[in-house]
């Protein structure tokens, strides 16, 4: 990734720049600031991107997405349960191998429930239970 390798170059030419002005203390302060520095505006990269990808965000997409809710939904009828027959229930929104899907996970009794259902049709493209 382009930003990964421009964040390398900056931080070793910055480096070398203080090397040669500072002391070793200083020069540990002022990298460790700068690699603060450099992490937060990668995470801020970072959700701006999320937020992109989220569904009624992407505006070259004329498909309607299915909610969190209704992706629970459909893994729950799929399971065979209600929401109040189970805990831990959520659904966390991904784009992964080029598809735009929720990753819905649940818990009845010690058993997991993870479902992979596809954002655009609703349909479940994988599902697994763990003991």
């Amino acid at each position: 990734m382009k930003l990964k390798k421009y964040v390398f170059l900056l931080i070793a030419i910055l480096s070398v720049s203080l090397m040669t002005a500072c002391s070793p203390r200083e020069i540990e302060q002022n990298i460790d600031s700068i690699e603060d520095s450099v992490e937060k505006k990668i995470d801020k990269a970072e959700d701006h991107i999320e937020d992109a990808i989220k569904p009624g965000n992407n505006s070259t997409s004329d498909k309607s997405e299915i909610s969190s809710e209704e992706a629970q939904k459909i893994a729950l009828e799929h399971a065979g349960f209600t929401a109040d027959e189970v805990s831990g229930l959520h659904a966390e929104y991904e784009f992964d191998d080029r598809i735009h899907q929720y990753d819905v996970r649940f818990y009845v009794g010690r058993t997991e429930y993870d479902y992979e259902i596809n954002a655009e049709t609703g349909e479940i493209l994988s599902f697994e239970m763990d003991d």
